[in-house]
Order: structure tokens, then C-alpha cells, then sequence
């Protein structure tokens, strides 16, 4: 084949003939002549034009000898088939220090959050985590009457878990919280005691999305009229 590299040796380079004359380097290039076909010897005619046989790892195939072709004595083919890699089973895996992934191996991997929790993936399922936790709320003060207070348009989906109130300065007062004005997220107004945070318990009308209002209740009656008022409700997003 032009231009193929076959690894064979003659016995002689070949000789200089620039510049010489023809009687003077007739006995050279004779020698040389004579040194391929010696070489030669052995190889079947025509073997340039067969078809190379293609030898797959785990086939069984004859590897051949030297006559066959430009084939070294020495070489070798690996013709048996491989030996199964121990912990390679059908079904993904993530693979080990001693056992290898196959192709379309899992990984793990574990992220360390600025509020210290673990964000992580263990190959098989997601790493259910707590969701993020946040507040919203408000003060009202001096209250006189009962009122309605909106504090916050959602800027993303969020459930509510919980609402808690405190007070200052009166006796006892009601409060509650609704969601667009209309839907009331306790079942019956808390009754919050001076001095101490009052949770609500149950709630109700929970889920939010985007765009949603929330609004601060301030309910009758007020016994013993409060200095400060303070509700606060939790969520979870999503």
C-alpha cells in the first residue's frame, strides 16, 4: 500500500547513488537488490491486498504467524475472553476505591450551606432536607380600635406553619391573620395574655403563591387598651 509503514528490516540500507558512476555503484545497489529478496522469502504473494482481520477484546480468533504477512514472530493478540471485573454488576453504581463505576456510574457529593445546613445528593435518592424557614410579621402601637394591617405581597410560593402574638400594656386582646382579605388562617381568634407569646396552634388556609397578600388582624374585644401588639407568622418555602 503506498505510504504504509511496514515494520520489516532489510540486512543492507540502501546505497549511494548520486553522483557516481553506474559501473562504480552497480555492485551496491546489486547487494541491496539481493538482500530484499532474501528477506522476502516466506511472504505470500499478493498478501497487500487481504482484508485485515479485526480482533475484538473478548473474541476468539487464531492470531496468526509470521508467513501471513508483515507480522512479527512475537506477536501477541488478546483472544480469550475477559475475565468479569468483581462489584460490576447490571445496575448502576457508584463505584469505590476497589470497585470501578460502569458508564453510566452515580455520583454523591455534599455542600455545607452559610446556614449550616447539608445540601446533599447520596446516589440513590435526593437528601430530603428541612424547608428553608422564614417570618413575617408586624408591631401595631398603641391600638385603640380594632384595625386590619396588610404587611406583605408574596414574592414566591410559600406554606404557612404557625402564628404567634405577644402584647404589652393591656389586659387581653384578639388577634387573627388572613390571606387576600378574606381567608382567615385561624379557625377562631387567639386570645393573647400580656406579657408573654401566645402561639395559635392549628392553622389553616396555609398556601400561598406569588402575589398573594398577607394581612395582621387586630379583633375585638381589647380589654385593657395594649401599648404594643406584635404578630408573628412562619413559613416554609416552598
Amino acid at each position: 500500500m503506498p505510504g504504509q509503514v511496514l515494520n520489516r528490516r532489510f540486512a543492507l540500507r540502501p546505497p549511494r547513488v548520486v553522483g557516481r558512476a553506474w559501473n562504480d555503484a552497480a555492485r551496491d545497489v546489486q547487494e541491496f537488490l539481493d538482500s530484499i529478496f532474501e528477506e522476502s522469502q516466506g511472504i505470500p504473494a499478493g498478501f497487500l491486498g487481504l482484508t485485515p482481520l479485526e480482533v475484538l477484546v473478548g473474541e476468539t480468533s487464531d492470531p496468526g504467524v509470521v508467513t501471513d504477512g508483515w507480522m512479527s514472530a512475537g506477536a501477541q493478540l488478546v483472544t480469550a475472553a475477559p475475565t468479569t471485573v468483581t462489584g460490576v454488576t447490571a445496575a448502576s453504581s457508584l463505584g469505590s476505591s476497589t470497585t470501578p463505576a460502569r458508564e453510566d456510574h452515580q455520583h454523591r457529593f455534599s455542600l455545607l450551606s452559610n446556614q449550616g445546613e447539608t445540601v446533599g445528593f447520596d446516589g440513590v435518592n435526593p437528601v430530603a432536607l428541612p424547608a428553608p424557614t422564614f417570618y413575617k410579621g408586624g408591631v401595631l402601637i398603641n391600638p385603640s380600635a380594632p384595625g386590619d394591617v396588610i404587611i406583605w405581597r408574596a414574592a414566591w410560593a410559600a406554606t404557612l406553619t404557625a402564628l404567634r402574638a405577644y402584647q404589652l400594656g393591656g389586659t387581653t386582646v384578639n388577634v387573627n391573620a388572613r390571606r387576600n382579605g378574606t381567608s382567615e388562617h385561624l379557625a377562631a381568634d387567639l386570645a393573647v395574655a400580656a406579657g408573654a407569646w401566645t402561639s395559635a396552634g392549628a392553622v389553616q388556609n396555609t398556601a400561598y403563591v406569588a402575589g398573594d397578600s398577607l394581612e395582621l388582624r387586630l379583633k375585638a374585644p381589647l380589654v385593657g387598651l395594649p401599648t404594643e401588639v406584635a404578630i408573628q407568622l412562619e413559613f416554609t418555602r416552598p
